[in-house]
């Protein structure tokens, strides 16, 4: 009877040690052997992928996959001179207790129809509110009325605004496909060359794969933790 009554406990016990562990392997070998494949994968295809001028891409054929370099060039500015960006909000919320905390939220952003200078030649990018930007985009935060703040500024006001976006003149590098219409239906916007399209790529792939197997060896640490203090 003793032994039965241990011998559930036990069971109990590691039943919820894994369950608290069970997220940190999951979460770990996402990253490692999910998101860092994927990120492989598009350094791969960028690399392979013949960098297009203006003239291979309206000679493509509708739904053709494009890979194009140039300068963003007469587009109308919106929000802090950007022409197309991501942006979020810091909402700032107080408990039952008075203790104040603050969160970036995601907020709509401003993705429209682009003009890219190739070389001379004008293409348009359709505005696509799913594409992705990546490299150093520049980020910037702005108070409610409008005031730059620094990245690293706290506390923040609440409505302040962080925005990641490109400006006339920044160069980008688009990857997307040929659209019926002839223009560039884009899903990532790099913000730089394609050389450096693809170590970032490859060096995001390597960090994420690192990052998860750094949160896969704490899986072990966390059964171990929860199944002590079920003790």
């Amino acid at each position: 009877m003793l032994q039965s009554y241990f011998g559930r406990r036990l069971s109990v016990r590691t039943l919820v040690a894994g369950l608290f562990a069970a997220p940190v392997l999951l979460c770990g070998g996402w990253a490692a052997l999910g998101m860092a494949p994927q990120q492989l994968i598009l350094a791969w295809r960028v690399q392979s992928l013949p960098l297009m001028d203006a003239a291979a891409v309206e000679a493509a054929e509708p739904g053709a996959p494009v890979l194009v370099t140039g300068v963003l060039a007469g587009n109308a500015p919106a929000d802090h001179d950007l022409v197309t960006y991501a942006v979020e909000r810091w909402e700032v919320k107080t408990d039952a207790e008075g203790v104040s905390r603050g969160r970036w939220v995601d907020l709509a952003g401003y993705f429209p129809d682009l003009r890219l200078m190739v070389a001379g030649h004008p293409l348009r990018v359709q505005g696509n509110p799913q594409v992705t930007l990546l490299g150093a985009v520049p980020t910037d935060t702005y108070t409610p009325d409008g005031r730059w703040v620094p990245l690293d500024a706290y506390p923040l006001e609440a409505g302040t605004r962080r925005y990641r976006g490109l400006r006339n003149g920044d160069r980008v590098t688009v990857l997307g496909h040929k659209t019926a219409s002839g223009d560039i239906a884009p899903a990532h916007l790099f913000f730089g060359d394609r050389a450096a399209f693809v170590v970032y790529a490859r060096n995001l792939a390597k960090n994420l794969f690192l990052a998860g197997l750094c949160v896969m060896a704490t899986a072990p640490l966390t059964f171990g933790l929860a199944w002590v203090l079920m003790g």
